[in-house]
C-alpha cells in the first residue's frame, strides 16, 4: 500500500466575510477566499447585485473583507 502524500496549502491572503459578533474581523462567517483585494471586493459586488435580483435587501447584510492578519481592508476608493 502507497503512503498518502499531504500536501500544505496555504490559505489565500483575502477572505469575503459576513460578521456576527462584536469583533467584525474574526466572528464571523467565511464566504470565499481570493488571492487579490480586489477579487473580494468583486465578489461582494456580484452577490450583492445576486442578492438584489432575487429581492433580498441589501442593507441587511454586512460583508466585508478581511485580510491574512484577520484585518477589516477598506474599499478602495
Amino acid at each position: 500500500m502507497k503512503p498518502i502524500r499531504r500536501h500544505y496549502v496555504p490559505p489565500l491572503a483575502f477572505r469575503v466575510v459576513q460578521p456576527y459578533g462584536r469583533d467584525k474581523a474574526r466572528e464571523a462567517t467565511m464566504i470565499s477566499e481570493h488571492a487579490t483585494a480586489p477579487e473580494a471586493f468583486a465578489e461582494i459586488d456580484r452577490l450583492r447585485t445576486q442578492m438584489a435580483r432575487m429581492g433580498a435587501p441589501a442593507n441587511k447584510t454586512e460583508l466585508i473583507v478581511v485580510d491574512a492578519a484577520d484585518q477589516i481592508v477598506p474599499r478602495p476608493q
